[in-house]
């Protein structure tokens, strides 16, 4: 077998493509990078060793999650007060493990690649790709950002969305980009031909599939408006900043009044609910009287078992509240490993002793409308919230990304909210603190947004939508079994002749 002909060269390539598949999502947006750049990964493992192969893919890796998720380190050293260093090398150590999934790939399939057919080849790496984000998404509570298949919300394989999610998308992207790597490096008329085919049946699935109305209208459209008050993060938690946040979130929400339903960010009321009795019964009483359903992010402490909850509640002509259940560690908890502990400790952070909600909550009812909703990063687990509120009629996520600071992390989360509106096919509104808040409906496209750091009131109408996805009915199940049987199937045979 053919190997790279040149060491640096070769690894410079596995650093650059990583990095440049960060530019396949938003906000950069060009989605033909998703399949480019693990293209040019395939192609590399196709001639590597299995030791070359390791090394490409930890580089590959740490190219995507060096520049993909570089947020962290803001996070830890602006809003944790982390010294610099141990920033640095936290930051490190994490792209590191992330980096640890393409490396492993990548050795694995080396290992196999010399015996391996081209069927053998485009049925191992889809599947062991599509497995291993999901391990990822699960693992020491799941990290799903960057999964391939958020890239292409706004190309036509969009349209498998609602029925494979963004497992089944991502797998997709991948087998287009197995077969563009068996062209570039086998160079064989029957791999030309294979690769056009698969590009076909793939691009114009989505296209008639995106024709498809998964969910249907469930009464006329209701009026909404979502706040942004874009309090400053060093601000937000001073006792002293307490009465302006309040007045603030209290005039934005006077000023609304009437419409049929007000969202407001999570924690936009930064004090227990408790202490806030007075100010939530006045916002419950004036939104009564105005028709009005208003949901509230507010820490909310519990009497009867002395927890604190990340909560979102709903006052005036609503019922019902919603507590975070997949929480974020360090953030909002700090886990009791030993090791992982002491570095709790060391974080300088404003809450970090929320308890996760029920795994079972009902839907919020707000302006006659059920209300599905999830706060913060809750929302990269769409296979959650379906099986939380399959009955849900309207999406709903309140988010605080001033934690990202102004890098490129807020139109990521946009980007994720956008594929769960898609892949459940109901409208979603999101409202977050510094931005990007943003109306977005069933089919995942943006109606409105507010530009970050800035003040601001998004008005604007929706239509709830009832019923349910295959995705939404099914969850990842059908995918993940389907890359299971692919890589059964694949066997990795011997070819019967060499490249």
């Amino acid at each position: 077998m053919a190997r790279s002909a040149s060491a640096p060269l070769a690894d410079l390539a596995a650093l650059a493509g990583g990095a440049a598949l960060v530019t396949a999502f938003a906000p950069f947006g060009v989605a033909a990078a998703a399949f480019l750049s693990p293209a040019l990964l395939f192609a590399l493992w196709l001639r590597d060793t299995p030791r070359q192969a390791l090394r490409h893919g930890l580089l590959y890796g740490a190219g995507l999650f060096g520049f993909g998720v570089s947020w962290i380190h803001s996070s830890l050293t602006y809003f944790a007060d982390l010294h610099e260093g141990a920033a640095v090398a936290l930051t490190a150590l994490f792209v590191a493990l992330l980096a640890a999934f393409p490396a492993g790939l990548g050795y694995l399939f080396a290992r196999l690649a010399a015996r391996a057919s081209a069927t053998a080849v485009l049925l191992f790496l889809p599947a062991a790709w599509t497995l291993l984000e999901w391990l990822r998404s699960r693992l020491f509570t799941g990290f799903p950002w960057l999964n391939l298949g958020y890239s292409q919300t706004d190309t036509a394989l969009a349209g498998w969305a609602p029925v494979a999610g963004v497992p089944g998308v991502g797998l997709l992207v991948v087998l287009v980009a197995a077969a563009l790597a068996l062209l570039a490096v086998r160079r064989r008329r029957q791999d030309a031909a294979r690769a056009l085919l698969l590009g076909l049946l793939v691009w114009g699935g989505g296209l008639l599939l995106s024709g498809i109305d998964w969910t249907r209208p469930q009464g006329g459209a209701i009026e909404v408006a979502l706040l942004q008050g874009n309090v400053a993060p060093e601000h937000k938690w001073r006792a002293e900043r307490r009465l302006d946040t309040e007045d603030l979130y209290m005039e934005m929400i006077e000023s609304q009044l009437g419409r049929d339903l007000i969202l407001l960010p999570e924690t936009a009321l930064p004090e227990l609910a408790s202490e806030a009795a007075s100010l939530l019964e006045a916002i419950r009483q004036e939104a009564l009287e105005a028709g009005s359903a208003v949901l509230v992010g507010i820490p909310v402490d519990d009497e009867q078992t002395g927890h604190i909850h990340n909560g979102l509640i709903a006052l005036g002509a609503a019922s019902g509240s919603y507590y975070k259940r997949h929480l974020v560690p360090f953030g909002e908890y700090l886990p009791t490993t030993p090791a992982l502990a002491w570095l709790g400790r060391h974080l300088d952070t404003d809450w970090s002793d929320f308890s996760p909600g029920p795994r079972r909550q009902p839907p919020i009812r707000a302006a006659g409308v059920l209300v599905g909703a999830t706060i913060c990063y809750e929302d990269a687990f769409p296979a959650q919230a379906a099986r939380a509120f399959p009955d849900a009629e309207l999406l709903v996520n309140a988010s605080n990304d001033a934690w990202f600071g102004r890098s490129m992390a807020p139109e990521q989360h946009l980007q994720i909210s956008r594929m769960l509106a898609l892949a459940l096919g109901k409208p979603l509104l999101r409202a977050a603190n510094t931005g990007v808040s943003a109306i977005i409906g069933a089919d995942g496209r943006l109606q409105a947004s507010a530009g970050r750091f800035r003040k601001a009131v998004l008005e604007g109408r929706v239509t709830p939508r009832s019923g349910q996805t295959p995705y939404g009915r099914l969850g990842e199940g059908p995918v993940l079994a389907i890359a299971a049987l692919s890589l059964l199937l694949a066997g990795l045979r011997r070819r019967p002749h060499p490249p």
